[in-house]
Parts: C-alpha cells; sequence; structure tokens
C-alpha cells in the first residue's frame, strides 16, 4: 500500500526532475545560439554595412547550432539595430533601438509556440498539462570605432629607394639634377611607397561603415604631429 501510494509522487519527481535538466540545457543552447548568430552577424554589418548579408550570416551561424535538437531561424523581426553607450572606459555598454549613428546590431533567438520554430517539447509531457515550453534569449553586437595614428619615418633615408643602401653619400640613384635632402622625395624611394601604402589603407578605411579618426605625426631627428585627430582622411593624405 505504501509503495502503491508513493510511486506516482516518485514519478512526479522524476518527471519534475527531467524536464527542469531539459529546460537549463536549452537555456543554456539559446544563449550559444545566440552568441554565435549575433557575433556573426554583427560582424558582417561593421565591414560591410548591409543588415540582409548580417541576416544571412546569423542564420548560418544560428544552423551550426541547435536548441533541444533542433535548428533555428532567425525572423526580420529578430533584428534590431541600435545604439549602444557607457558611461565610462569600465562601464558596461547600455544598448537603446534606434539612433541617428547606429553601432550596435541586437539579434534575439526564440522558440515560441506563435513562432515558426515552434516550443520546445518536454521529455516528459504531460507534466502539470503542459507538453512544451518556451525559450526566448537575445544578445547583442556593439562595433567599437578604433582611432589611428599614422606615425611616420620623415628622415632623409626615406628619399632612398627600398632596394638600395640608406647611407649619405651618394644621393639617391632617382634623384633629379640639383635635388637635396629637404625637396620632395624622388621616384622611386622608401617615401614614395610609404605614401603609397597609406593611401591604399585610407582608401579601405573610406569603404568602412566605422568612424575611426585619424593623425600624422612625423619623425626625423625630431617628432612633430602634423596632423590632429580627424575624421576628414584628405587632411591625412595631403599631409
Amino acid at each position: 500500500v505504501l509503495f502503491a501510494v508513493t510511486l506516482p509522487v516518485l514519478l512526479l519527481l522524476v518527471a519534475f526532475a527531467i524536464n527542469l535538466a531539459w529546460i537549463e540545457l536549452s537555456r543554456t543552447q539559446a544563449f550559444i545560439v545566440a552568441d554565435a548568430a549575433t557575433r556573426a552577424a554583427g560582424r558582417t554589418y561593421s565591414l560591410t554595412g548591409d543588415l540582409n548579408q548580417a541576416k544571412s550570416m546569423a542564420n548560418e551561424a544560428a544552423a551550426r547550432n541547435l536548441i533541444a535538437g533542433s535548428k533555428v531561424t532567425i525572423a526580420d523581426s529578430e533584428f534590431l539595430l541600435g545604439t549602444s553607450t557607457r558611461s565610462s572606459s569600465t562601464a558596461r555598454y547600455t544598448f537603446a533601438p534606434g539612433g541617428s549613428n547606429p553601432n550596435a546590431l541586437k539579434v534575439t533567438i526564440s522558440r515560441l509556440s506563435s513562432g515558426k520554430n515552434g516550443s520546445v517539447p518536454f521529455i516528459m509531457p504531460g507534466f502539470l498539462g503542459k507538453n512544451s515550453y518556451e525559450v526566448t534569449r537575445s544578445a547583442v553586437s556593439t562595433r567599437v570605432e578604433v582611432d589611428i595614428a599614422f606615425v611616420v619615418d620623415r628622415s632623409g633615408s626615406m628619399a632612398y629607394a627600398a632596394d638600395e643602401k640608406a647611407v649619405y653619400p651618394p644621393l639617391p640613384k632617382a634623384a633629379p639634377k640639383n635635388w637635396f635632402f629637404g625637396q620632395p622625395a624622388p621616384t622611386p624611394s622608401r617615401w614614395r611607397d610609404l605614401a603609397t601604402a597609406a593611401n591604399t589603407f585610407i582608401d579601405e578605411m573610406d569603404k568602412s561603415v566605422l568612424s575611426e579618426y585619424v593623425s600624422l605625426v612625423t619623425y626625423g631627428d625630431s617628432a612633430s604631429t602634423e596632423k590632429s585627430m580627424t575624421s576628414n582622411y584628405s587632411d591625412i593624405r595631403n599631409g
């Protein structure tokens, strides 16, 4: 009689323990999917500025990580552009939807009974009258602009070509008649190579959706700031 009375209670406790463990596992998996999808979307959006590409990459990442054994599809409505700010360099970022210059992307992963992914079925269905439960997790990817300083050598050695020894005398092989140090660098020269490389780098920055500031510092026998931090890259090219 005692066994008959306690058996249903024991079964209820077992069902509760199994379903609770299943819920926690699914929640952890949802965190993993949200982080992976948001990382993929944030990186793509930072590089391209194309939200559609970001959504595609997020869904690819989500498909490689399962929740309760099933793939998750992220709906367009679950992508949200916004602005992440923080009060100090040690504070956490706070996300707010919208903004005139969004720098963050929030991605939500959901398995809802009303959504295309459906809710998560219990391993032990029917417990407390329920056969499934819902899970939702979100993550935010924030673009962080990194300011850059070009620190370049303007000493006389830069007037020599890359394949010749930068020691005077003699003058650089490409130096025109009556040329001397302090005049525009001849072609070819290390300085011309440096200018080409710097312009190529700045061209790539122009294509970026980020808004980094750039400064120009040169040094020879002393150092000087030619251009302070600016978002006008033409000033750096002409510096």
